[in-house]
């Protein structure tokens, strides 16, 4: 079994808590670089450190979608539903600037991500699903006992159980970090929204060895799960699909695949 290591940072509970609300009130004030140094600081991290919460492997294909609109009808290549690589904004897990891949644990789920702006109505959307042959390291934010989340199949992790066999002070510190993370990855947007999320995602790809991180999806009135890589290129692109798309009144959605698209080696797609 793999030796626990837990940083002194984990060590002082209150301290995890000071940190976490001066990043919560300076969001809106600072820029990312200036916000995730002072969070830095006043977790009182070394070099070297980590989070040791859990890893995870996917059970399956990941999923993301893109919506056709006027600068977008139909893909002839995966680059054009993947990474976006010019005039990237930030995201949930990205600053300005920096490519990240989001997907998503099912067609329906990347659906309802790239639908949960918009009202009812029809919409046309292009799916693709990529696929890694070995495992992912994910840093989990989602634990079978959030009441949000009723399907965790997609991945093996349960954080809070593997933080059982720690001892007392640790695991309060490391439960302080989680639940942070986790429910300000699943809160709607607002005023430095960004800049909280930016700093927990550069957190975690920077003091751990992991190729990115998953949490709920925000969708209102369905429990997915999202996933951001770091590394884009250690997933492959291997179905890709057009979908019709109803949205209702309820925020529900119903859909029927239209086309189904042929890729190639070099990842173009044939209609």
């Amino acid at each position: 079994m793999e030796e626990i290591i837990i940083p002194d940072y984990l060590q002082n509970p209150a301290q995890i808590l000071i940190a976490l609300d001066l990043l919560e009130k300076k969001s809106s004030e600072l820029p990312f670089l200036e916000l995730y140094t002072l969070f830095e600081d006043a977790l009182r991290i070394k070099s070297g450190d980590g989070l040791p919460i859990t890893a995870v492997h996917l059970a399956g294909p990941t999923c993301r979608a893109r919506l056709h609109d006027n600068k977008f009808n139909q893909a002839d290549n995966v680059r054009l539903i993947g990474v976006k690589l010019t005039e990237i904004t930030q995201g949930r897990a990205n600053p300005l600037s920096i490519p990240i891949f989001y997907g998503s644990n099912s067609k329906k789920t990347a659906a309802f991500e790239v639908l949960q702006d918009y009202g009812p109505g029809y919409y046309q959307i292009t799916i693709g699903c990529w696929e890694c042959q070995s495992e992912l390291r994910l840093v989990n934010f989602v634990d079978g006992t959030d009441p949000d989340f009723k399907d965790i199949s997609f991945v093996h992790s349960r954080p809070k159980e593997y933080l059982q066999s720690w001892d007392a002070i640790p695991r309060e510190s490391a439960t302080h970090l989680l639940d942070f993370f986790n429910s300000r990855f699943k809160m709607p947007k607002k005023p430095g929204f960004y800049n909280v999320t930016n700093v927990i995602a550069a957190f975690c790809f920077s003091l751990l060895d992991v190729d990115g991180i998953g949490y709920g999806a925000i969708s209102s009135g369905f429990a997915g799960y999202n996933i951001a890589l770091k590394n884009p290129s250690i997933i492959k692109c291997v179905t890709v699909e057009e979908w019709s798309i109803t949205k209702f009144y309820n925020n529900q959605i119903n859909g029927v695949c239209t086309k189904v698209g042929a890729i190639d080696d070099a990842g173009n797609i044939t209609w």
